[in-house]
Formats: structure tokens, C-alpha cells, sequence
């Protein structure tokens, strides 16, 4: 079964908005983005695997959510909601993608990401699908 990124990226940013996880959430990396707001990004990994015919595929799919400048008390208030959410964040990102093969969501790390030139802490998760 072949993975397809754009529907697999559209699918997690619908599934996160549909939940309320967030109010906005890209399905790809974009210049400009609001606290509190999510982006899918691009594969940090990608393994084609060719056993007995066609094999399976591996990809791997960050997904961030942008909290605000770190120095800011009301991006805590972001990382501890989403802290206390990220169960949620998981459950919702694998039942949205169960269909596409195997997945497991995991909690990434803590990041600063580069948005319009201010750097902002968010929160990275890792979509694996093997499919």
C-alpha cells in the first residue's frame, strides 16, 4: 500500500481542527502562522521497502504546534494544555489515519521553530505510517 502525503498530511490537519485541538492547522509548512495553530510538515523520514514485490513503506510526519515565544507566560499556559492533551493529540492523529496502514503517533520533542522570523517554542509530535 502506498502512502500519499498530501491526503495523509490533509487528513491530520482536518482530524486536529475537527477536534478542537486547535483552530487552524496547515498541511504543510507555511511562512507565517498564529500561536496556538499547528503545521504538518514535510517527511523526516522516508524508507521504501522492496520485499516480495512492492514491501511496505515507512514515512514518518512531523506535526507542530506552535505555542508562542518561550519567555512569555501565556505560551506555559499553551504547553501545559497541550502537555495534558497530548493523549488526545495521539488518539485523534491514529484513528484519523487507521485506515492508511500502520500508525504510531509519538510525543517528539519541545522545539524552537522559526516563524516570520521570531522564534517560538512549539511541540512536535511524530506521525510514523507503515503502509
Amino acid at each position: 500500500m502506498a502512502i500519499t502525503l498530501k491526503t495523509t498530511n490533509t487528513t491530520i490537519a482536518s482530524a486536529l481542527v475537527t477536534a478542537g485541538l486547535v483552530t487552524r492547522c496547515y498541511s504543510w509548512p507555511v511562512e507565517s502562522v498564529s500561536n496556538s495553530e499547528a503545521i504538518v510538515g514535510y517527511p523526516t523520514t522516508l524508507e521504501l521497502v522492496r520485499t516480495f514485490g512492492r514491501g511496505h513503506d515507512r514515512v514518518v510526519i512531523p506535526v507542530w504546534f506552535v505555542c508562542g515565544i518561550a519567555s512569555e507566560e501565556a505560551t506555559l499556559d499553551r504547553v501545559s494544555a497541550l502537555v495534558t492533551a497530548a493523549s488526545d493529540v495521539v488518539d485523534v492523529i491514529d484513528a484519523a489515519l487507521a485506515s492508511t496502514g500502520a500508525v504510531a503517533t509519538q510525543f517528539g520533542a519541545f522545539e524552537q521553530v522559526d516563524v516570520g522570523g521570531v522564534p517560538r517554542l512549539a511541540l512536535r509530535f511524530d506521525v510514523e505510517l507503515t503502509g
